[in-house]
């Protein structure tokens, strides 16, 4: 859970990346949700979140985002936002 700050969503695992296939995201407020390679690192994926809603992101098997190897996923968000991620580490 974030709240108008970066978090790490899944901790990085030396000589791998990180794979996003599926997730859901419930916000508080109308919200950017930023997912980043690494802490304050590239953005791989923006969605928008309405205000006191959800946005699924369902399993099409083709991954959403990725990490360069070695980093953590990370995900930032202007008001209190919870994610529940789908993931593998190749």
């Amino acid at each position: 859970m974030g709240s108008g700050a970066t978090k790490q969503l899944v901790a990085a695992s030396s000589g791998n990346s990180i794979v996003l296939w599926s997730a859901v995201l419930v916000g508080t407020v109308t919200d950017p949700l930023i997912f980043q390679d690494g802490c304050g690192g590239t953005t791989l994926l923006t969605v928008q979140v309405p205000a006191n809603g959800s946005v699924v992101l369902p399993y099409m098997g083709i991954p959403y985002c990725q990490t360069s190897i070695g980093n953590a996923l990370f995900f930032n968000g202007l008001g209190t936002t919870t994610v529940t991620a789908y993931y593998s580490i190749p």
